[in-house]
């Protein structure tokens, strides 16, 4: 039998949800989805709860009136930038008539790990299973064996008490229940691993540049290693060009987009581009060099405070396999493979989410959460709750409509028979 989740994604930009019905294989199947823009956050903060409770209600909406499902609860993201790790290890006893382990006995030990004294400030969001470990010997996946005791290292995923009161009182107020939240890192977890891996490529750097916000996150053998996140985004980007040339931002954002190159590298047509400045009052010509150059500037110095970041971590970045950007901020530039190469040391990997997910890559981390939840459900993990409502109001349109050509058809049918009679 099928189950439901329904998750939303809150970025600095927008509000993204999606409704799918899990199968047996725990495969989503998503069968509805909206997105709204918001900027009711704003980096690592929600600067206007009241604009963040109507945009979620503005998302909410048009799933109801564009499938008739009206969502209960749902699980919500958040963002890296307000938790942290925590390694603990437990165990359980299995007994002998219980037979294989099983997804019961593999939740029971989660629970059990997860149960660690936190501070007044924090609250659990999630745990993180590292090795699992059968009568002492390690195993990656414990489900069908047998054996007396079941153990697990773990990192538990800890959380700022403050935001995410915050944020589930927004939620709440905009009529939902939270079913959990789902940490960005997990969500692109489960998606890298359903890419294609070069076995030898053990440690990936995920580098997701959003609107305001860039997190990133080192995985190891397909477990979160370190992750962080720093104030500067695309909106960054958009931001440097409207300072520079004098321009205004809706101006700025759309040169941003017309010529989307990331390194003068691969400037091909040095052309004229006309700019309106406000400082001047009148139109001004430009040269697209002059423009990727402020681009240039802004993504390199986005990669710098990620290297710099990393580097006090005493992470370098030469040792990484590989680095993966996500994120609308940039991933649409051409030529930000070299920018990355130059910056990190190592090798670019270009996945294509929007393929692996079949959605627009607006939804990347909607459809992560999607997979990493379906996973978890056998854990333990409660299914969301929603209900299919009858679209009365549509079909009240079309009755109406009906009757409104009848009547047509009818005067038409009296102006025949007055003719006739005549």
């Amino acid at each position: 039998m099928s189950k439901q989740v329904a998750v939303i994604d809150i970025g600095t930009t927008g509000i993204r949800i999606l409704v799918a019905k899990i199968n047996e294989t725990g495969i989503p199947h998503i069968i509805a989805k909206s997105q709204v823009s918001s900027n009711a956050r704003k980096k690592f903060e929600i600067e206007d709860e009241s604009l963040l409770t109507d945009s979620i209600k503005s998302a909410l909406k048009k799933i109801r009136d564009q499938t008739g499902i009206i969502i209960k609860t749902a699980y919500i993201s958040i963002s890296g930038d307000c938790l942290k790790f925590l390694s603990n290890s437990d165990s359980i006893d299995i007994s002998d008539n219980e037979g294989d382990i099983t997804s019961a006995h593999v939740g029971q030990v989660l629970d059990k790990t997860a149960s660690v004294e936190i501070y007044d400030d924090e609250l659990l969001v999630d745990i993180i299973p590292l090795t699992y470990y059968v009568d002492g010997k390690p195993e990656n996946d414990p489900l069908g064996l047998v054996g007396n005791k079941l153990s697990v290292e773990a990192k538990v995923v800890l959380g700022s008490k403050e935001y995410i009161e915050k944020l589930t009182a927004c939620v709440n107020n905009a009529g939902l229940q939270v079913d959990g939240y789902v940490p960005f890192f997990m969500a692109m977890g489960e998606l890298l691993s359903e890419s294609e891996v070069d076995e030898e490529e053990q440690s990936t750097l995920l580098v997701d540049v959003g609107g305001q916000v860039t997190e990133y996150v080192i995985y190891y053998k397909g477990k979160p290693f370190l992750f962080g996140a720093v104030p500067v985004g695309g909106d960054s980007i958009t931001n440097d060009l409207a300072q520079v040339f004098k321009i205004s931002l809706s101006e700025a954002e759309t040169i941003k987009k017309d010529y989307p190159l990331a390194t003068l590298e691969v400037l091909s047509n040095n052309i004229d581009v006309a700019i309106f400045s406000l400082e001047s009052g009148t139109q001004e010509i430009l040269k697209v060099a002059q423009i990727v150059e402020v681009m240039q500037a802004r993504i390199e110095n986005i990669f710098e405070i990620v290297k710099d970041r990393l580097e006090e971590e005493d992470v370098e970045t030469q040792y990484i396999d590989r680095v993966i950007l996500t994120g609308d901020g940039i991933t649409k530039f051409k030529g930000v493979d070299k920018v990355s190469e130059s910056i990190f040391e190592t090798k670019f990997a270009p996945i294509d989410f929007s393929r692996l997910t079949g959605m627009k890559s607006v939804f990347t981390n909607a459809s992560g959460m999607l997979m990493y939840i379906a996973m978890q459900l056998p854990l333990g993990r409660k299914e969301s709750v929603f209900e299919r409502v009858f679209l009365k109001e549509n079909v009240t349109a079309v009755k109406s409509k009906e009757k409104s050509g009848f009547a047509k058809f009818m005067d038409k049918l009296k102006d025949w028979a007055s003719s006739f009679k005549e």
